[in-house]
């Protein structure tokens, strides 16, 4: 479902290539794609095809036995030239002129066998393709990769959000699903909203969007969307005769993780508190306690990307930028705390955003790349200060003012106001960094039309900022208050920013 222009491609590939490699994240489809495209095969009644599933093998010897005998082989036996094949065996894929695909399904964690066997296979045998399935390639010469990723999503710019999920092919498998157990289902201007979240919250990955869909004979959507918070407890409803891995998404995730490296691993749960895209910055600013050299990062991001456990962002305008699958960062979290990394981890990442707020706050103009950069990490920066609300770090300060630079910048409104609110409700009154909040409390404020409030802020961070050493501070701040009596005495004056 929702996989048309993808089985066309893969169709395009099949014919052009002899090694074909589906690979994507768990749950994104790759085998129920493959055996659709190999269906289509058969229906066309074009090669002979036969399959061998890896996902319970690992013993190299079965693995070349299954293989073999997929092929209408025995072990030992010499490969067949075309004219041993005419004389022997003229029902050949060699000898009817037809080609043979073989299927090898999940290959993950038997690359190096797969690698080995195919690369002895393929030379000898002309008529033979393979079509693999698996979360990494097998990096092997010719080899043709296909990386599937979650089905379409609603699109937030459509005129209404029933419409977008009526277009959306993650909503219409759920809402499919949901049918299957509960007939009745209909997808409304109610519900729609939150089946939406759901498929987007999940990725537009398909395990998990059939296990949820399925509770729906117990849980309403909206309860769902709520319950979705600890999913790894709650997407336990694979199908009853399915792999182990496919019983539960966190059968389906731990399976992927199993064949990580250590350090592959190590920087996967650190990674796990960006709650937004993130550079190779960020990743080694929180992975900043592992062994070895910060150089180490980049490659260990490539390796990440490669086995579907992130997903590199094209288009990004600027350095590439990665992302975990939501799934993957809730794994990769409750790994982290089992682990006993995260306050760690998150003190590494607060660390590393105070240092990115720093220069805005003694400087007398914040430059535009400043802003830009704080942009990059605005779902970064809300994540760490509500993990930082709770105490008293004067911390809160900073990043709170650097979410309120960023929206007065663009204009996008996000509840910021009642975050600089409540850091300077927490913090120290005698706080280093709290002018700057106020002045970030001052521009909301003025923002939203409340001239009174924002010269009240800005009269207090002139006041508190007069007996300190930063006259960088204090002009910006002087002139921010100017600004706000004009404001308030009715002139038209260009937006305020903090």
């Amino acid at each position: 479902m929702g996989r048309t222009d993808e089985l066309v491609e893969l169709a395009r590939l099949l014919r052009q290539v002899r090694l074909l490699t589906v690979t994507g994240p768990a749950g994104a489809g790759k085998s129920r794609l493959a055996l659709e495209l190999v269906g289509q095969e058969v229906r066309g009644k074009r090669p002979v095809v036969s399959m061998v599933r890896l996902g319970p093998r690992t013993e190299p010897d079965e693995i070349r036995r299954q293989v073999l005998a997929a092929l209408g082989e025995t072990p030992g036996a010499t490969p067949p030239s075309v004219a041993a094949a005419s004389a022997a065996a003229p029902d050949r894929p060699e000898n009817t002129g037809r080609d043979h695909l073989l299927l090898l399904d999940d290959c993950e964690h038997v690359l190096e066998v797969c690698g080995r066997l195919l690369t002895e296979l393929l030379p000898d045998r002309p008529r033979l393709r393979v079509l693999a399935t698996s979360r990494e390639p097998l990096q092997l010469p010719g080899e043709t990769v296909f990386s599937v990723a979650g089905l379409a999503l609603p699109d937030a710019g459509s005129d209404t959000v029933l419409n977008a999920c009526l277009r959306s092919d993650a909503v219409t498998l759920f809402v499919d699903r949901a049918r299957a157990v509960m007939p009745g289902f209909r997808l409304t201007h109610d519900n729609a909203v939150h089946v939406g979240e759901i498929c987007a919250r999940l990725d537009g990955l398909p395990l998990p969007i059939e296990m949820a869909a399925r509770l729906i004979r117990v849980f309403p959507p909206a309860e769902i969307v709520t319950r979705l918070e600890d999913r790894l407890a709650l997407l336990t409803n694979g199908w009853r005769l399915a792999d182990d891995r496919h019983q539960s998404l966190r059968a389906s995730l731990e399976w992927g993780y199993a064949l990580l490296s250590p350090e592959e691993q190590a920087l996967l749960r650190r990674l796990s508190v960006l709650a937004g895209d993130f550079g190779p910055d960020a990743a080694a600013a929180v992975a900043s306690d592992l062994p070895g050299p910060a150089a180490a990062i980049p490659r260990l991001l490539i390796s990440l990307e490669a086995k579907s456990v992130i997903t590199a962002l094209a288009d990004t305008g600027g350095p590439t930028r990665f992302r975990l699958l939501e799934s993957m960062r809730c794994f990769g979290h409750d790994r982290l705390i089992a682990e006993g990394e995260e306050t760690g981890t998150y003190e590494r990442l607060v660390g590393w955003l105070t240092a990115m707020c720093l220069p805005p706050h003694g400087e007398a103009v914040v430059p535009s790349a400043t802003l830009e950069r704080l942009a990059q990490e605005r779902t970064n920066l809300t994540h760490a200060l509500h993990r930082l609300q709770s105490g008293t770090d004067e911390r809160q300060l900073l990043l709170a003012s650097a979410l309120a630079a960023v929206e007065t910048a663009d204009g996008r409104v996000t509840g910021t106001a009642g975050l600089v609110a409540h850091a300077l409700n927490r913090t120290a009154p005698d706080s280093v960094y709290r002018t700057v909040a106020l002045a970030a409390a001052a521009a909301l404020a003025a923002g939203d039309a409340d001239g009174d409030s924002a010269f009240r802020y800005a009269d207090e961070a002139v006041e508190l900022e007069h007996g300190r050493d930063h006259p960088e501070l204090l002009a910006r701040l002087l002139l921010l208050r100017g600004i706000i009596q004009h404001l308030r005495n009715g002139r038209t004056l260009p937006a305020v920013r903090p």
